[in-house]
Order: C-alpha cells, then sequence, then structure tokens
C-alpha cells in the first residue's frame, strides 16, 4: 500500500467526492426537520409580533379612555358648577324635597327670603322647619307632585318667627325623576311676590286712604268748629376618618408577609406586626422556644401579651426600644403610624445578646414550672440565635426606615382608595347634579339664558321659549348675538355682554340701568313677537367655575308690564291725593286762623268779665262784712257766714278760671316732666315732706297745660294727705306704652270717693281740678286714673301711649 504522501491526485479527488456524498447525505436526512423548526419559529414570531402590536393598540385605547374618562370628569364638574351658580344667582326660590319632604336643596334666594340659611335647612324637614306649610296645605301639593303632576300653588302668606320673616309667595312644584325614571322627589320653584301683593293692597289702599284722608280733613274742620263752640258752651257753663380603621385592613398583608419572610430569610432574625390590641398581624421566623412553649402555655402566654403590650406605649415614630420578656428572651419593638395615628407595632425578638452569659438553671426551673419537657425545652433553648448589638441596632435603624416606609405606602393608598371612591362618588354625585339643576333651569319661571366667554348660547329654558315662540334647539350653542333677534329683529349687544365689558352705547338703550358689582339689572321697552309692547325687567351676573373664573354670563328676563303699569297708576292716584290733601290743608288753615281770631276775642271778653267779676265780688265781700258787724242777731249772722262762703267760692271758680281758658288752644309738644315738678315743689310750701323724682328725663308729648296737672297732684297730696312724709314721681314699662305714677304716703282716697273722684264739682275746693287735669292730659290720648290703697296714700297712673314719650339722654 502507498503511504499517503504518495497518493495520486486522483485518489484525492475520489475522497473528496466520497466525504461530499455524505455530507450531502446527511443535509438531504435532516433538511426536512430543520425547515418545519424554522416555519414553526417563523409563525411564533408573527405570532408575537401580532399580540404586541394588540397590546400595544390595547394600551393606547385605555390611555384615550382614561383621557376621555378625566375630561368627562372635568366636564361634569365645570356643569355642575355652571349649574350651581345658576341655581345660586336665580331670582327665585329653588328648593329639592325627598320623598319624606326633607330639604336637599336651599339657594341663596330662599336664604334671603326666610332668613334662614342652607346649613339650618338641608337635612331638614319642611313640615318641621315651618309648621305653616301644612295650615297652607302645601304638603297635598306636594303629594300630587310625587304622584306625577306639576302643580301651581296658590298665593301663600308665611310667617317665620324665628327670623320674624314675613310675606307672600307662590310655588310651581313638579317631579323629579332618577336615571331610571322614577320619581325620587319634588323640586320646587318659590317666587316671592311680596312686592306684587304690596302693590295690589297700595292700589286699594290708595283710593281708601284718599277718600279716608278727605273724610279726616273734612271731619278735622267739622271738628274744629265743634271745639269753637264747645269752648264758648264751656266759657258760659264751666289716652370619618380613618381613626374608625383596623391596621389589619390598612395593611396588604400577603405584601407585608412577603417582605417580612425575606428578612427573616436573609438576617435570620424573627419579626412580628401586632395592633394595638396584641392580634398578631404577621409572624416570620419564630422560635420553636417560643412556638412549641411560651405561646402554648397560658401561663407564659400572658408573659408574652403584657410584654408586647409593655412595649406599645409611648412609643414615637421613629423610635425603638428593646425589653427582656419574663419568659427572659429579648424583644425589640418600634411603632407603626399611619397619619398621625399609632396604629401597631413591628416586632424582633426571640433571640441573645452574644455578651450575655444564658442561665440554664432558670429555663430548667421555668420547665419544671410550666410542665414543659425539660430536654424538648433545652434543645429548644440551644437553637434560640445570638446577635451582637451592633447587629441588632443596625437591624432596626433598617426597619425603622421600613416602618416609615410602610406608613407612608398604606397612608397614600388609602387617600388613593378613598380619592378614587370619591372620585367615583363625585362623578355619579355630578350627573345627577347635571340632570337635577338641568331641570330646575328648565322648570324657572323667569325667562333665563346664559352664554359662554365666547358668546355661544349654552341655556335657553321653557319659560324664555313661551316668551319668544323660539326653541331652544333652534338656539343653543349659536353666538353672534343671536338670542337677540327674538327680542328686538337684530343682532345686538344683550344686558348680560355687559358682564365681559362696559358699553355706554349699550347703557343707553335701556330706560333704566344700575350696576352693583358683578350684578347688572336694567328695565327695557320691547315689542315682542305678535306685536306685544312690553316692559322687561333683567337681571345679569357672572358665572364662575370652581377657581371662581368667569366661565360665562347668564340673565333672567321678567315680564314687569303689569307693574309698571300699577306702579304708573299707583303714582297717578298718588298725585291726585297730594292735590286733594293740599286743596283741604289750605282750607283747615283758614278755619284754624278763624279759630284763634275767635278764640283771641274769647280770652279778651274772658278776661274783661272776670275782672269784672273779680271787682264786684270784692264789693259783695265787703259790704257783708260790715253788714256782719251791725247785725247781732245770730240768725242772720249765719246768713250772712253762709253768703261770704258763697261769694268766696265763687271767687276761686273765676280765679281758676283764669288757670285754665287755654285748654286745648296752643299745639302740644314734649314737654320735660322733671322740669314741670320742680316748678311745682317750687311753688308749693312742703316742710316735712320729701319730693322725689326718678323720671329719667322723661319728656311726653302734651298740651302746654301739662304743668297744671303735675301742680294739681302735688297740692292735693300736700293739702289732703293729712300724716304725708313722701311724694315720689317715677315710670313703669307697660304693653300700651308707660306708666308715669304719683305716689304719696299719706291718708289716700276712701273706695267711695274714687268713684268720682274725675267727676266734675267733686272735691273740697273748686271740685273742677282732677276734672280739668283727665280733660288737659285726654288732648294726646293720656289717661290718668287712681289705684292707691286707702289709708296707705294715693297712688294716680298716668298712662302714655307709645310713640308720645322719649328719653332724649338714651340713643
Amino acid at each position: 500500500m502507498k503511504k499517503h504522501s504518495e497518493e495520486t491526485p486522483e485518489w484525492h479527488d475520489q475522497r473528496d467526492r466520497i466525504i461530499g456524498l455524505g455530507e450531502l447525505s446527511i443535509r438531504k436526512s435532516y433538511y426536512p426537520e430543520l425547515q418545519q423548526k424554522m416555519a414553526e419559529l417563523e409563525k411564533k414570531n408573527a405570532d408575537l409580533k401580532a399580540a404586541y402590536e394588540d397590546l400595544s393598540a390595547q394600551e393606547e385605547e385605555l390611555r384615550q379612555n382614561y383621557e376621555e374618562i378625566r375630561a368627562r370628569e372635568s366636564e361634569l364638574r365645570e356643569s355642575k358648577d355652571f349649574l350651581k351658580e345658576i341655581i345660586d344667582n336665580a331670582k327665585d326660590g329653588i328648593v329639592f324635597y325627598d320623598r319624606n319632604f326633607n330639604y336637599r336643596v336651599w339657594n341663596s334666594f330662599m336664604e334671603s327670603l326666610t332668613g334662614i340659611s342652607a346649613t339650618d335647612a338641608v337635612g331638614k324637614n319642611a313640615f318641621r322647619l315651618f309648621p305653616h306649610l301644612h295650615e297652607q296645605k302645601v304638603d297635598i301639593l306636594l303629594q300630587r307632585a310625587l304622584s306625577g303632576e306639576i302643580i301651581r300653588s296658590p298665593d301663600i302668606r308665611y310667617d317665620i318667627p324665628q327670623t320674624e320673616k314675613s310675606g307672600w309667595m307662590s310655588g310651581i312644584y313638579c317631579p323629579h325623576y332618577n336615571g331610571e325614571g322614577e320619581i325620587v322627589g319634588v323640586i320646587g320653584i318659590i317666587r316671592d311676590i311680596t312686592e306684587r301683593k304690596g302693590i295690589e293692597e297700595a292700589l286699594k289702599k290708595a283710593h281708601d286712604e284718599m277718600e279716608i284722608r278727605v273724610q279726616e280733613r273734612t271731619a278735622a274742620l267739622r271738628e274744629s268748629e265743634e271745639r269753637l263752640r264747645l269752648k264758648l258752651d264751656s266759657v258760659l257753663s264751666p289716652d370619618s376618618d380613618i381613626n374608625d380603621l383596623e391596621l389589619i385592613n390598612i395593611l396588604d398583608i400577603p405584601a407585608i408577609q412577603s417582605l417580612m419572610e425575606d428578612f427573616t430569610r436573609l438576617t435570620g432574625m424573627v419579626t412580628a406586626i401586632l395592633d394595638l390590641k396584641g392580634n398578631v398581624i404577621e409572624a416570620t421566623g419564630w422560635q420553636d422556644i417560643c412556638t412549641k412553649f411560651h405561646r402554648v402555655n397560658e401561663r407564659t402566654a400572658q408573659f408574652c401579651r403584657e410584654s408586647d403590650l409593655f412595649l406599645s406605649q409611648n412609643l414615637k415614630a421613629g423610635d425603638y426600644v428593646a425589653h427582656k420578656c419574663r419568659n427572659n428572651l429579648w424583644d425589640v419593638v418600634t411603632p407603626l403610624y399611619i397619619g398621625n395615628k399609632h396604629f401597631g407595632n413591628i416586632f424582633i425578638g426571640q433571640f441573645f445578646y452574644d455578651d450575655e452569659i444564658i442561665d440554664e438553671a432558670v429555663f430548667i426551673a421555668q420547665a419544671e414550672e410550666y410542665g414543659f419537657d425539660r430536654d424538648d425545652y433545652l434543645a429548644a433553648l440551644h437553637r434560640v440565635p445570638r446577635f451582637s448589638r451592633d447587629r441588632i441596632k443596625n437591624l432596626m435603624d433598617y426597619l425603622v426606615k421600613l416602618t416609615g416606609f410602610i406608613s407612608r405606602l398604606s397612608y397614600s393608598n388609602l387617600k388613593l382608595a378613598r380619592t378614587m371612591a370619591e372620585e367615583k362618588t363625585v362623578q355619579e354625585t355630578l350627573i345627577r347634579s347635571e340632570r337635577r339643576l338641568a331641570e330646575i333651569i328648565d322648570h324657572l319661571p323667569d325667562a333665563t339664558l346664559a352664554i359662554d366667554l365666547q358668546g355661544k348660547i349654552i341655556a335657553w329654558n321653557k319659560a324664555i321659549e313661551e316668551m319668544t315662540g323660539v326653541k331652544a334647539e333652534n338656539m343653543l350653542g349659536k353666538n353672534n348675538h343671536e338670542y337677540a333677534l327674538p327680542f328686538y329683529g337684530c343682532r345686538r349687544p344683550f344686558l348680560l355682554d355687559s358682564i365681559f365689558a362696559s358699553d355706554t352705547e349699550l347703557a343707553k338703550q335701556y330706560n333704566l340701568i344700575k350696576r352693583n358689582g358683578d350684578l347688572v339689572i336694567a328695565e327695557v321697552d320691547v315689542v315682542l313677537p305678535g306685536d306685544r309692547k312690553v316692559t322687561l325687567w333683567g337681571k345679569a351676573t357672572p358665572l364662575h367655575d370652581e377657581m371662581g373664573k368667569i366661565i360665562g354670563a347668564i340673565e333672567s328676563i321678567r315680564d314687569v308690564t303689569d307693574r309698571k303699569r300699577a306702579r304708573d297708576e299707583l303714582q297717578a292716584l298718588y298725585n291726585e291725593l297730594e292735590n286733594r290733601v293740599i286743596e283741604r290743608t289750605a282750607e283747615l288753615n283758614q278755619a284754624q286762623a278763624a279759630y284763634k281770631q275767635a278764640n283771641e276775642k274769647l280770652n279778651l271778653l274772658n278776661s274783661i268779665t272776670r275782672h269784672d267779676i273779680t271787682n264786684q265780688l270784692s264789693m259783695l265781700q265787703g259790704y257783708l262784712v260790715l253788714i256782719s258787724r251791725k247785725i247781732s242777731d245770730t240768725s242772720v249772722a249765719e246768713m250772712l257766714e253762709k253768703a261770704q262762703n258763697t261769694a268766696r267760692t265763687i271767687h276761686r271758680q273765676i280765679t281758676f278760671t283764669k288757670d285754665y281758658q287755654n285748654i286745648g288752644v296752643k299745639s302740644p309738644g314734649f314737654q320735660n316732666i322733671e322740669g314741670i315738678i320742680r316748678q311745682a315743689v317750687n311753688a308749693l310750701p312742703h316742710e316735712h315732706i320729701v319730693i322725689e323724682s326718678h323720671l329719667d328725663n322723661l319728656e311726653v308729648y302734651a298740651d302746654p297745660l301739662l304743668e297744671k296737672v303735675v301742680y294739681n297732684l302735688v297740692e292735693n297730696a300736700i293739702r289732703y294727705g293729712e300724716k304725708i312724709t313722701k311724694i315720689q314721681f317715677f315710670h313703669q314699662d307697660v304693653p300700651e306704652g308707660l306708666k308715669v305714677i304719683c305716689e304719696d304716703d299719706g291718708v289716700g282716697i276712701s273706695d267711695e270717693d274714687k268713684l268720682r273722684l274725675f267727676t266734675k264739682g267733686f272735691g273740697k275746693n273748686t271740685g273742677l281740678g282732677l276734672y280739668l287735669s283727665r280733660e288737659i292730659l285726654g288732648i294726646t290720648g293720656i289717661s290718668i286714673r287712681e289705684t292707691g290703697q286707702y289709708g296707705k296714700g294715693a297712688r294716680f297712673e298716668i298712662t302714655v301711649p307709645k310713640g308720645t314719650y322719649r328719653f332724649p339722654d338714651q340713643k
């Protein structure tokens, strides 16, 4: 055989051919299987690519859905704020009753109307808060609304004792439906019609008052004439927070358990989390000496619980403390706070320090005392780990940080869960609120529209549909002053446009326009469809979002044509009444002037007559004295004495008429009682008699001859009081007004004399003093009576009506 080096080239070609056939054979045997594997791999790769693209599409769809939900939530909030703004700015009261007639909505108008805040009304039963609603049969109206009717109430009088608010109102009550079409309450639109009622009553009253005043003036003139006649007659035949939660309901127990198991696996340290009641929430790596012995025996288990609770006392966040329990093992604890509340504690324990000496005798004694198997117990003792103090410090430093992390995470999860729940509640509430408030706007009795910042119409209620004849679907979403066309027939700024910018030209187009802060009120005459000439009253205010930013404007419009007509009629009646009063006043002035002139002449006649009579009486008395000196006959002397007494009585009566000739002549005025008392006291002898006044500078509206009344009371007390030592004046408040009391400690007045005390001619002197005192007081409606007790003193009570007295020193 030839060596390789000696092989021929032909042999090499043959060998390569043989090897090539072998490789080809191998490829042919494995190629189909390889092709199949490659196809499967390519298919799986395509499936993975399709799945990835599907996941990406789902992720994008989820992101878009989330953005859409957030946008919807923002729209719902804006809608709630917008509708709440409309309710708060409505010129009528808006309330919502649930099926038990408890208030659920109470707007600003109702607060102003009743004086009762929303806080005090919402949640309260309507008929317990306002019992008069039963009397007005409003409960029947609300029952009908709950049955599906829309009810308009009659005019209702309201009086609210809590706030002393009263007036007239009318209401519209309609059912409120939830999303399922069920009636869940009643929406009430309350209108204050006090002003309208006032106008109606004022119209009637104006007619009545005009006639009354004319009659009064006529009566006054007649009375003046009558007084003049009586005056003449009198001369000739003398008035839940988190504090309620448990720790086990806050922590993610599986996650915490897994985390602490990893901690035990890495460190060999026992862990536990306990709540403040001693309940074990999490436990890892516990030693046999505890689980099989200490925690099983009732007495040693109690030692464990005592140790747990002892360690949990008075711990602050970030602190930790070590303690050797009564079972002679070490525990270390740090508190677990969530928010600002201490919920539990994290423990490590069931170990010994490596630098301490373990006294087995102690544990042997424990085994014998508590009945543990000695060998098993000591074996478990030998398995208890030992740690250095530095190691324990490092582990606790880590656990303090971990506790803080768990605290913050748990608190954040709580807040997140509550936020999500609140957001869901908010969304549901916003949807219900939007539906309810939309119904409220639609049922507002005043024509109402609203626009956004671009001037686009966003609200057009049923009342404005009725006023203009234009449906909401034909107006909503339109701008370019479309809302002006039904009112003016052209596109022009409206009152609500003045919310965004002051327009002096716009102000010229209204009869009157007033601005009070953001509120604009105006009145204008327009011609509505059907050639109806009306006067409209409008009120415009801005709409705000939850941040207080202006997002639009709202205007309410009311037809006040009838009210303006009534106002004009009332003004005309008032003018006519004034003219008639002026005429009657001129007539009265003429009568008064004639009366004054006649009175002056009468007083002159009185003075001359009185002077002549007094002179003649003096001469008569003189002659009687001379005659009595020359007569010795006793019977004649007695008759002369009687004649002299009669002459003296006549003299006193004539003198008395001088003091009282001006009763009712001069105009009454306010007079200071204490000053009058001082004048009377100074003019009368009153030795040994104390006269006191406690009237606080009181002034009384009375005839100028009031001083004669006071003088007469003081003089009578001094003259007839006999044992009198004190006279005092004081006042008392009474329902009728004020009582001025003159009281003394004399003998008083007998019951028999009281019956005739104010009768003309009764008395020991002239018999006219108290009679004329009553007449003087009666001129201004003041009354007088005697209420003293005989034997204890006289007591005169002068009753002064409200409005006819004052205390200048009091504000």
